[in-house]
């Protein structure tokens, strides 16, 4: 099977089952589709506040995995910040998933 169709049978089943009965890589490359699928849509507060904490936490160390440090630190900050704090993170996470700043598909298929 190639990558495109391994990508694509991961985010079917997240889509039909959420995260139930994946493993470790197919949580991370579904939690990763989410989060710019929230982006596009809602924002990425709608993914924190969709998924639980320690899903948020596994697509935090899954960007950091690909190499999009910058985008797992930003989101680490959004997630650990105050109401109050969190000023333009939101902002700031949308503009950097919606670009892929950090990441791409390759990376994401190296790792």
């Amino acid at each position: 099977m190639d990558f495109d169709t391994t990508i694509n049978k991961i985010i079917d089943n997240g889509e039909s089952f959420e995260l139930d009965g994946m493993i470790a890589y197919e949580r991370i490359i579904y939690l990763i589709s989410e989060a710019e699928v929230y982006c596009d849509m809602e924002a990425i507060d709608s993914s924190v506040n969709h998924y639980k904490e320690d899903s948020i936490k596994e697509l935090i160390e899954g960007y950091r995995k690909i190499g999009a440090n910058e985008l797992s630190e930003t989101f680490s900050n959004l997630i650990n910040a105050e109401v109050h704090e969190k000023g333009a993170i939101p902002d700031e996470l949308n503009e950097i998933i919606a670009s892929q700043k950090g990441y791409n598909l390759d990376a994401i298929k190296n790792w």
